[in-house]
């Protein structure tokens, strides 16, 4: 007897966190690559088929419709997790490239961080600090800039760091972090 086999759309579906809305990055919560790529396993251990591929790529293919053969999967958002189907686009080896350098991220960019401090970055591509999300337009942001400084504010009245938390449902190590300005530091 073997495994019940589950549809791709009902495997990948439950793990894109799409609650920011349609023009919002939507993050893969499953497994991602050492690049913040989601990744999904496809195949069988037993019959030795089993294989990976990206999120985004199959969340393209199952919305958008087939890759043209050789063309690479690309972010507009420059997300490596987001799944959201407006943000993607097909895009050849050399349009990909161009795509990069355009943004920034080449390592052939004189201005590029990486290409200024070899071995500093352990991504192949860095994306300047001033183009990188944060805060709640990060695809991972659980926190919006409200709540950032009810948290420090609430603290600056003694509420304990631990009792912040709970009632956020976060780590209490996240609420001294915001507070002492090492997270979220651009909101004052």
């Amino acid at each position: 007897m073997g495994q019940k086999v589950i549809p791709l759309v009902e495997r990948i579906l439950p793990r894109v966190d799409m609650s920011g809305g349609p023009d919002a990055c939507w993050p893969w919560t499953g497994g991602r690559d050492r690049d913040g790529y989601g990744t999904v396993s496809l195949g069988s251990r037993t019959n030795h088929t089993r294989t990976s591929t990206k999120a985004h790529r199959l969340m393209y293919q199952l919305v958008i419709g087939e890759i043209p053969s050789g063309f690479h999967v690309c972010h507009r958002c420059d997300n490596p997790p987001c799944c959201n189907p407006r943000h993607l686009f097909a895009a050849s080896p050399a349009d990909n490239m161009a795509d990069m350098v355009a943004k920034g991220r080449s390592l052939t960019d004189e201005l590029n961080p990486a290409r200024q401090e070899p071995g500093k970055f352990k991504g192949r591509n860095f994306v300047p600090a001033e183009r990188r999300a944060r805060g709640e337009s990060h695809g991972s942001a659980k926190l919006t800039e409200k709540m950032v400084r009810s948290i420090r504010e609430r603290s600056r009245n003694g509420e304990s760091q631990s009792e912040i938390a709970r009632s956020l449902g976060i780590d209490h190590s996240t609420v001294g972090r915001i507070v002492r300005g090492q997270i979220w530091a651009h909101v004052a």
